[in-house]
């Protein structure tokens, strides 16, 4: 059939069109080429999908890399971190050796706000020891999550730097990180702004597990660490810490493991000429088998020290659960301010719970049993030593009463023993504690609690300067405005914690927490027949999460 002359020319374009269609055509993004072909076949089999407008790290490394860790791509990588800039750079599926180069204590460097991910196996490996693999300065809105870093291990001498490290910024992020076998710190941030490491496993650091140094606002919470300490410093003294937390101010420390290791499980302390801890809230973590053999003064599951001037830290110990740690299971000295309530101690060496010099302090409600282990006699399960200044020592369950052994009654830090276990009786030791909303609610409780007290005549006073039990007159006025200071001043922190941990806010009438249900069990046998042994206390104790440590 004859076209009409006026569809002859959309028709022969029409023809054109699929014409040009049904051509081959080559895609820009194939190459024929071999070494392009077999970069894409271990793109396709080692990492994986990546979305578009992510920095993908394969893609810097030369055709046919090595993904058995053998090969050094430091200088490969570092070009994918400077070409990420702020967005997101992902890490393939295999093991990267990275060496830091000659005089540089560092391997790979970020100063920008990037986000840093990984898939099962992607492991940084450090080349040579005594160096960071990772280091970030400066830096704001950096993420690292969801992949592995393996320094060389062995216990370093005096070496104070951590397999990761991130110095200086605000808004870092670390979850979900695996670090290994590091010669000195694991996990070591500083001098930062609104920081967490969360969900991290760390095992075999040489020093500090997780180390926060001078942070601002910041959170710990659910991590495992294990089998970490024993560094050795210039003077010989071993160290060692599970986390460590220093000159920091309200940093949440929760919900953590941390076993086997060799020096404190949690340790709050102030740095060399740096400014007291302050805020802080150490709450529902579980420390077990924490010891320091070779140096046992420096030994335990949570410790609070503060060499500043400042004494009023205004910390918050809670709920924590600590078994078979060292010499003294909980240890606070120079805290200020504070409060150690509803934990669990068993089977320290010596003492359960130690508080030196101090001024204000609550202890309520904490059980402590099968303390002593090593039988040396004259210890306590809660232990006051010369220096406690008006201490509240109430509801605690322990296998012996609240003693202060070896001053004299004279002594104006001396409460006499009747004293401190009248103070303990005031309410049943026996009856378990209703639980609570959060934390917030617990401090109004107490305080409340107190008022009531006054008001019906029911308190025991000593009119002394110390002791287990409250002052009388003005020094009872200068508490209880002291303790409504730390209530105020903390609320930033208790108020970050019940929101970041569903369990303090959630159905908490109906739900207690872990603690709760340890003392449940405790109060509900020691009604059934007073325990005597050790052995039989360490039923008590919750089962440890992880394996023991083999070298210990």
């Amino acid at each position: 059939m004859k076209l009409p002359r006026w569809m002859s020319f959309p028709a022969f374009a029409l023809l054109m069109v699929l014409a040009f269609l049904a051509l081959p055509r080559r895609d820009a993004t194939v190459t024929t080429s071999g070494a392009a072909v077999q970069m894409r076949a271990q793109r396709v089999a080692l990492g994986p999908t990546v979305p578009a407008g992510e920095v993908y790290v394969a893609d810097y490394l030369p055709s046919g890399y090595v993904t058995d860790g053998s090969v050094d791509y430091r200088a490969e990588v570092q070009r994918a971190l400077d070409a990420a800039g702020n967005g997101t750079l992902r890490l393939p599926a295999v093991p990267l050796r990275v060496d830091a180069p000659t005089g540089q204590n560092w391997a790979l460097i970020v100063r920008t706000g990037l986000k840093l991910v990984g898939s099962p196996g992607s492991v940084l490996v450090a080349g040579t020891p005594a160096v960071q693999v990772l280091r970030a300065e400066n830096v704001e809105g950096l993420v690292l999550a969801g992949f592995t870093v393996r320094g060389k291990g062995g216990d370093g001498l005096g070496l104070a730097h951590g397999l990761v490290q991130v110095t200086g910024g605000r808004a870092v992020r670390v979850r979900d990180v695996t670090v290994l076998d590091s010669d000195a710190d694991g996990i070591a941030l500083s001098g930062l702004r609104d920081a967490s490491v969360e969900g991290c496993v760390v095992l075999g650091a040489s020093k500090s597990a997780i180390y926060l140094n001078a942070c601002e606002s910041g959170r710990v919470t659910g991590n495992l660490v294990r089998d970490f300490g024993g560094q050795q410093l210039f003077g010989g003294k071993v160290v060692g810490a599970g986390i460590q937390l220093s000159s920091c101010t309200d940093v949440v420390c929760s919900d953590n493991v941390v076993t086997d290791g060799v020096g404190i499980g949690l340790l709050c302390n102030a740095l060399v000429g740096g400014a007291a801890p302050r805020g802080n809230v150490l709450a529902s973590n579980r420390i077990a088998r924490v010891d320091n053999v070779t140096t046992p003064d420096v030994s335990g599951g949570i410790r609070l020290a503060n060499g500043a001037p400042d004494k009023s830290t205004l910390t918050l110990v809670e709920g924590n659960s600590i078994q078979r740690c060292g010499r003294f299971g909980l240890y606070v000295e120079n805290h200020g301010a504070s409060a150690v309530l509803d934990n669990l101690v068993t089977e320290s060496t010596h003492c359960g719970l130690v508080v030196s010099t101090i001024d204000d302090l609550q202890v309520v409600g904490n059980v402590l049993l099968g303390n002593d282990t090593s039988h040396t006699g004259g210890q306590a399960s809660i232990y006051l030593l010369n220096g406690a200044r008006r201490v509240r020592c109430e509801g605690n369950v322990t296998s012996a009463p609240p003693l202060l052994a070896g001053l004299p009654t004279s002594s104006p830090c001396a409460t006499s023993r009747a004293a401190a276990t009248t103070t303990s009786s005031r309410r049943s030791p026996m009856a378990p504690r209703r639980p609570v909303r959060h934390l917030a609610a617990r401090r109004d409780g107490l305080q409340h609690a107190a008022f009531e007290r006054r008001a019906a005549g029911l308190g025991v006073r000593d009119g002394g300067d110390a002791g287990g039990v409250e002052r009388a007159g003005a020094g009872e006025v200068e508490a209880e405005a002291r303790f409504a200071r730390w209530q105020a001043s903390s609320v930033r922190a208790r108020a970050r914690h019940a929101t970041s941990s569903p369990r303090w806010t959630r159905s908490s009438l109906v739900r207690t927490r872990p603690s709760q249900r340890h003392r449940v069990r405790a109060t509900a046998t020691l009604r059934a027949a007073p325990l005597a042994t050790g052995r039989a206390l360490a039923t008590l104790a919750p089962r440890s999460l992880v394996e023991p440590r083999t070298r210990l």
